[in-house]
């Protein structure tokens, strides 16, 4: 059972982890979804950070679970992230220079601002492609 005191730890847990908060009132769980604690017993797109956070100073928590997929993965995949994110950024500053302050394409760029999306769709794909490729490698088969 992993207690936990304070915020920071809190924040440290993995997305999609579930704690217990340890309040003499009974059992009050809470679920990090997308980085918001969540209550399954309220409605819907309702978030209790605050609350989470406050009680879990004042009682302590334990972690009830833990999603450890998400702290599993394997190395590499924050480099391939970075990597293709600047791909992905340099692919739409192509496209951006066609633009003008209001963002709007300039009349006259037209014929070759439609070449450059072709050729940047391609781009893309082919990115996709590497990407893929290059998970394939990362991840064990299973």
């Amino acid at each position: 059972m992993t207690l936990v005191e304070w915020i920071a730890d809190l924040d440290a847990l993995p997305a999609g982890s579930a704690i217990e908060i340890l309040d003499k009132r009974g059992s009050i769980r809470r679920k990090d979804a997308a980085g918001n604690w969540t209550d399954a017993a309220k409605p819907a797109g309702t978030t209790w950070n605050t609350w989470t956070y406050v009680n879990t100073r004042r009682y302590g928590a334990r972690v009830i679970e833990r999603n450890e997929a998400v702290t599993s993965l394997p190395e590499g995949i924050r480099a391939l992230i970075d990597e293709y994110r600047a791909l992905e950024t340099e692919r739409s500053g192509h496209l951006d220079r066609f633009r003008n302050e209001d963002g709007d394409v300039r009349a006259a760029d037209l014929p070759r601002y439609d070449e450059a999306r072709f050729d940047n769709a391609l781009f893309a794909e082919e990115n996709l492609s590497n990407l893929l490729s290059a998970l394939e490698e990362l991840t064990p088969a299973s």
